[in-house]
């Protein structure tokens, strides 16, 4: 066969911008292999010692498109490796805004929280990093030695591109000796380019789409989340609330008498009450918790991780009160109230359109029994929230005229029962066997502050008695008082009470397991008390989720583990958690205590973790403070 030499360049031409072609394809779909594909999140993971073994991810929320149930022992695998480390892709619906997740590897979380994407916000392709909570949507800056690999690697990508330019010179010699076949070469090509063109059709129409996913504006008045915040905070809640099996209140909260400001004030003076207030209902809740504008003068509450129902009750009334509480305005004093409907995941619902339209009811009914109230849709929760109110009501009388007292429940040690102290009890009426005051973390300021300060003063008196009674001999008998409330309060207090008192050093002040929170000025306070010879316990631990880095890093003598929840607790989980409890202790130096025990299973299962001394019915009954000197120290 002879080739004409016009029609031999001809053919070379062709056949040279085809291998171009096809080279920009193999490059354009290398970049697009690195991309997430359509409908799908995709999440890189970076650990410095590049160790992956075993990690997965975890994740939770609504519209997502996964091929299997995700659960913390079946958690995602990664979809592959690249030079940042491994990546997981995650399929979501064309519907879906965002979804909660974290990286673990058994309880080895990749941070102590967790984390959230926004894909209005991060977009479809983000990068984490080990011990950092920022979704970056960038790939960080990594360790040295890690960069260094990674040089490493692009230098291998480097070589590898050069071998695949000397495969394509080989390949572009084959095309010209073949470059008679016109037909074929230009058939693929068409075919790459169509190829070309519609992967660029996708990229755009993918854009488009991100573009068009926003988060929610707050509200401009208040700087509070509007309803699609409240939705998605809603949602990511429910979705943490049936991971840990733990419970989610929901509170519809409605301004009384706000019609009237603006009639006889002006909107001015209702914009400022709103403000005001919206302010205010956000000390009254924690970091975790959500506080959202919905209406003119209505408001959502999401409240997390309850260990009680009846700790919203707390913070309904704190809310009542910061509602009433009058606002200055430039027309003067502004006084609403509030009502408010409460429902409870999952007793209520199962989800945040049953939950909220519950609450809205409770809230109506809150307002037909007179306002200024607070209502929970349950109505044994009710029952439970009014005997509660009567109670309190009670106990500030007994603490008013005096008929409170106190009884002591020993502490003694384990295994041999020497009696190293006791805990106060709070009771009333006057009677043996008295009710006892029920001891929760409350937030009431008022009620918590004159309870710790009578229980701060009887102990004290109790120390001296003691020493009278041992005249100058040294005793090991500590007085522990649970104190309750703000515990930033508490401690302010009891320095108040301690400071140069003799007794300080057989005090135990027993704080929630809410002080671990890193707050500098309670870890100064604790230091002042501790300088006075005052022991700080911890308590009382149950199956609350805890970090052990503050376990370590809070000062503290005594660590409470609530015995009963514990015990209770199915499978070996519950055991082997109280055993390491008891290791740590003895590593960093605190002594582990057991309450509750009111059972001989109880004090057995309490010696067998290895726990230092027991308080209950089982090791000894309550005593009166006569009672309590006469037993053997």
């Amino acid at each position: 066969m002879h080739l004409h030499p016009e029609n031999g360049q001809s053919s070379i031409l062709r056949a040279f911008w085809l291998v171009l072609i096809a080279l920009s394809l193999f490059g354009f779909a290398a970049q697009a292999n690195a991309e997430a594909p359509a409908d799908t999140v995709r999440l890189h993971f970076h650990r410095d010692n590049n160790d992956y073994t075993g990690w997965g991810l975890h994740i939770w929320g609504t519209n997502l498109a996964l091929k299997r149930d995700v659960t913390w022992e079946h958690p995602l695998e990664p979809a592959g490796v690249d030079p940042y480390g491994v990546y997981f892709d995650v399929p979501i619906k064309p519907e879906t805004r965002s979804f909660g997740f974290i990286l673990h590897r058994g309880e080895n979380k990749s941070t102590a929280q967790d984390l959230e994407i926004d894909i209005g916000k991060h977009g479809r392709e983000v990068w984490l990093l080990e011990n950092s909570t920022t979704v970056f949507t960038a790939p960080p800056p990594t360790s040295q030695d890690f960069q260094v690999g990674l040089e490493a690697a692009r230098t291998e990508q480097a070589s590898m591109r050069l071998r695949w330019l000397g495969v394509a010179g080989g390949a572009l010699l084959l095309i010209v000796a073949w470059a008679v076949s016109q037909r074929r070469l230009v058939s693929t090509r068409q075919q790459l380019a169509t190829q070309v063109s519609l992967l660029m059709q996708t990229q755009q129409a993918l854009s488009e789409q991100g573009d068009r996913i926003q988060p929610g504006a707050d509200d401009e008045l208040t700087g509070l989340p509007t309803r699609g915040g409240m939705q998605k905070a809603l949602d990511l809640a429910l979705a943490r609330a049936r991971r840990q099996q733990s419970k989610v209140a929901v509170m519809f909260v409605d301004l009384d008498g706000f019609k009237a400001v603006n009639d006889t004030a002006g909107h001015d003076a209702g914009d400022a009450v709103l403000r005001t207030l919206a302010q205010r209902f956000r000390t009254c809740l924690r970091e975790s918790d959500t506080v959202a504008r919905v209406g003119g003068d209505e408001f959502i509450v999401v409240l997390e991780n309850l260990r009680d129902p009846l700790d919203a009750l707390t913070i309904a009334r704190n809310l009542l009160e910061a509602a009433r509480t009058p606002v200055d305005s430039a027309s003067g004093p502004c006084q609403v109230g509030a009502s408010i409907g409460i429902t409870v995941y999952p007793g209520d619902g199962e989800d945040g359109p049953a939950l909220l339209k519950k609450a809205d009811s409770a809230m109506y009914q809150a307002k037909r029994a007179g306002k200024n109230d607070c209502f929970f849709a349950d109505p044994a929760l009710q029952a439970l929230a009014e005997a509660r109110i009567r109670l309190e009501r009670e106990l500030r009388q007994a603490l008013q005229n005096g008929s409170l007292r106190f009884d002591f429940a020993p502490v003694l040690a384990l295994p041999d029962g020497s009696m190293l102290g006791a805990e106060l009890l709070p009771r009333w009426n006057g009677e043996p066997g008295g009710s006892a005051v029920p001891i929760g973390e409350d937030e009431r300021n008022d009620f918590a502050s004159a309870l710790n300060r009578a229980a701060l003063s009887h102990a004290l008196n109790q120390t001296l008695s003691e020493a009278q009674a041992r005249r100058g001999r040294e005793t090991q008998l500590r007085f522990a008082v649970r104190l309750n409330g703000d515990a930033g309060a508490a401690l302010a207090l009891a320095k108040e009470l301690l400071a140069g008192h003799a007794g300080a050093r057989m005090i135990r002040l027993e704080l929630p397991i809410s002080a671990l929170e890193p707050r500098r000025q309670l870890a100064d306070a604790i230091a002042v008390l501790r300088g006075y010879g005052v022991t700080i316990g911890v308590g009382r631990l149950g199956l609350q989720e805890i970090g052990l880095t503050q376990l370590v890093a809070t000062p503290f003598d005594d660590l409470v583990l609530d015995i009963p929840a514990l015990a209770a607790a199915p499978g070996s989980t519950a055991q082997s958690l109280a055993q390491c409890l008891v290791t740590l202790g003895r590593t960093r130096g605190f002594r582990v205590v057991a309450s509750g025990v009111d059972t001989p299973a109880l004090r057995d299962w309490a010696a067998r973790v290895g726990c230092d001394s027991a308080q209950g019915e089982a090791m000894h009954a309550a005593v009166s403070a006569d009672n309590l000197a006469k037993l053997p120290a």
